[in-house]
């Protein structure tokens, strides 16, 4: 009889230990699920205040108003430190992906307006668009494999290399990079109003494209190769470089210093919310990857949950009007969403 109680007894507590462990691996996966949600939602925000801003200011510096966007961001990440995550721990290591992580976000600013100013607007947002390739590459050769077979030892090469090349991570991206395509590019009427492709465009467009990449790829490798202690002073002395950095370049370049007082008196409560979004969308980043959360799934469900939420802003909200292919666009990227996150 003793021996029927007992065995009960390790029944029952191996039942709860596996309900347990089911609920709490289940708890996890929502709980990330929702910082994903949160992070496509601060992303689309912060660029619904960029386009009001466009939309409000005529004589604009876009420089300054980034910069002002990161100086805020950089605020946000001290308030987070000073009453939540009390981690002031900084090595002097981290200075290197700092200034990369800030060249790289600087770049992106910089590039990007001149890429828009110097060529066609829809070629250069498309390309821009597909920036999130860099860090999902990284997710699939550096984490997926560098870091699982060489650094790690803990799959081997063909293992390693089955996680990170899945079916629907492959179908899933090529989905979402369609429908960046038949979203962001808009075939014009008259050729002869769309500025000409050159070399100089095509320079800034490229140095666009790299510097938005390596901005979200820095954040993942500064999280796989120092660790997650001091991701809050990583990200304040990086967006304090950012600030320096633009703000030298509004002031440098003379057409965007002449537009520099006009920024600043009008632009000053879109930067204070999409410095928060910015802040917001970075924090959860860094969360994400500490957790090991793959850079090669991240980003494109990043992207393509801003795409979407973009699409119900402007349709339900601006009541903007889209073409077929638009449409089927938007379609697409619920197809890659859905693959993404199988």
């Amino acid at each position: 009889m003793q021996f029927y109680g007992t065995f009960l007894s390790c029944f029952i507590k191996i039942l709860c230990y596996n309900i347990r462990e089911f609920f709490e691996k289940r708890y996890i996966a929502l709980f990330s699920y929702l910082i994903l949600a949160a992070t496509a939602l601060a992303a689309t925000s912060q660029n619904i205040f960029k386009q009001r801003f466009h939309e409000k200011c005529a004589k604009r510096s876009a420089y300054l108003f980034s910069a002002m966007t990161a100086f805020t961001a950089m605020l946000f990440f001290i308030l987070i430190n000073v009453f939540y995550s009390k981690d002031w721990y900084y090595n002097a290591k981290l200075i290197v992906p700092s200034a990369a992580f800030a060249v790289s976000y600087a770049a992106s600013s910089v590039f990007s307006v001149l890429a828009i100013f110097y060529g066609p607007l829809a070629k250069s947002s498309l390309v821009i668009s597909y920036s999130l390739l860099i860090p999902s590459l990284y997710g699939i050769f550096v984490q997926g494999v560098y870091i699982k077979v060489i650094r790690d030892g803990t799959a081997t090469l063909s293992e390693a290399m089955k996680e990170a090349l899945s079916p629907t991570l492959i179908i899933g991206t090529l989905l979402l990079i369609a429908a960046l395509f038949l979203v962001n590019y808009e075939k014009k009427e008259k050729e002869a109003e769309e500025k000409k492709i050159t070399l100089k465009w095509l320079l800034y467009v490229i140095l666009a494209f790299v510097g938005n990449g390596l901005c979200s790829t820095v954040q993942t490798a500064k999280q796989d190769f120092y660790g997650p202690a001091g991701s809050n002073v990583f990200m304040i002395v990086a967006l304090a470089i950012v600030v320096l950095l633009l703000v030298s370049a509004a002031l440098g370049f003379k057409n965007q210093r002449v537009a520099v007082k006009d920024t600043a008196a009008k632009g000053w409560s879109m930067a204070l919310c999409g410095g928060i979004a910015n802040g917001i969308m970075n924090f959860f980043v860094l969360l994400l990857t500490a957790n090991k959360f793959p850079a090669s799934v991240l980003y494109p469900v990043v992207s393509g949950g801003s795409l979407l939420m973009i699409f119900l802003w402007s349709f339900l909200i601006k009541k903007e009007k889209f073409t077929p292919s638009q449409y089927v666009g938007y379609i697409l990227g619920v197809a890659s969403l859905v693959l993404l996150n199988i």
